[in-house]
């Protein structure tokens, strides 16, 4: 209950939660000579089953699905 009324809060979004993270990641990096920034293809689906009119309790299912390329941050070092 906790976590969905943080997630919920009207104050509070994706940027929101990971703002901190960011941050540190800049920094970290501002900090290194060569830093590699490696893409990283995911799919995000969401997916839901609705009633469908008129066939009493059979569902048809919805989906939503989007690609991502979020950046991951690797440095020489940390890659073997």
């Amino acid at each position: 209950m906790a976590a969905s009324r943080f997630l919920h809060h009207p104050h509070m979004d994706a940027q929101e939660i990971v703002s901190g993270h960011t941050h540190a990641t800049l920094e970290r990096s501002r900090a290194q000579e060569i830093v590699l920034l490696v893409q990283d293809p995911t799919f995000l689906t969401y997916g839901t089953t609705q009633p469908k009119a008129g066939l009493g309790t059979g569902k048809i299912k919805t989906r939503e699905e989007s690609l991502r390329h979020p950046p991951v941050v690797f440095t020489p070092e940390r890659i073997h």
